[in-house]
C-alpha cells in the first residue's frame, strides 16, 4: 500500500478513536446534568420537608398555648365548684369541667400525632441530604474523569490500580 493509503487509514482511526471519546464525553456530560437535576428535585423536595415540619411546629405551638389557656378554665372551674351555691350550679359546673378535661384529652392527642409527624420529617430530612450528598459525589467524581479523558490523562483510579 502506498503511503497516502497508510496515512488515511491512520486518520480514519485517529477520527474513530476521536468520535468515540466525544460520544463518551457526551455521555458524561448527560449523566451529569441528569445528577444535578436529581440534586435540584432532592433539594426542592427537602425545602419543602422542611417547610412542612415549620408549619407543624406552628400548629403544635398553637394547640399548646390553646391547652394552657384550657388549664387555665378548669383550675377557673374548679374554683368556682367549691364556690356553688346549689346543687344544679355545682353539676353544670362539673360538667363543663369533665367536658374541658375530655376536650384538652383530644388536644393532648393532637399534640402528639404532630410530635411524632415531626420527627418522622426530620428523619426524612436526613434522609433526603445523605441522597443529595451522595448524588453530589458522584457528580463530582463523574466530572473529575470526564476532565481527566478529556485531557487525555489516566484517572487517578487507574493511576493508583497500575503497579
Amino acid at each position: 500500500m502506498g503511503p497516502v493509503l497508510n496515512g488515511l487509514i491512520k486518520l480514519q482511526s485517529v477520527e474513530n478513536r476521536l468520535r468515540a471519546a466525544k460520544a463518551k464525553l457526551a455521555r458524561c456530560r448527560r449523566s451529569v446534568i441528569i445528577q444535578e437535576n436529581q440534586v435540584r428535585s432532592l433539594q426542592s423536595a427537602l425545602e419543602a420537608k422542611r417547610e412542612e415540619i415549620q408549619l407543624t411546629k406552628v400548629q403544635c405551638d398553637r394547640l399548646e398555648l390553646e391547652l394552657k389557656s384550657r388549664d387555665e378554665q378548669i383550675n377557673k372551674l374548679r374554683a368556682s365548684l367549691n364556690n356553688a351555691k346549689t346543687n344544679k350550679e355545682y353539676a353544670a359546673l362539673l360538667t363543663q369541667l369533665n367536658t374541658t378535661k375530655a376536650d384538652n384529652s383530644k388536644i393532648e392527642t393532637q399534640i402528639l400525632e404532630l410530635l411524632k409527624a415531626i420527627e418522622t420529617d426530620e428523619a426524612e430530612c436526613k434522609e433526603i441530604e445523605g441522597q443529595i450528598d451522595q448524588q453530589k459525589r458522584q457528580r463530582s467524581t463523574k466530572l473529575r474523569l470526564s476532565r481527566y479523558k478529556r485531557n487525555g490523562m489516566k484517572s487517578p483510579r487507574s493511576s493508583r490500580l497500575s503497579p
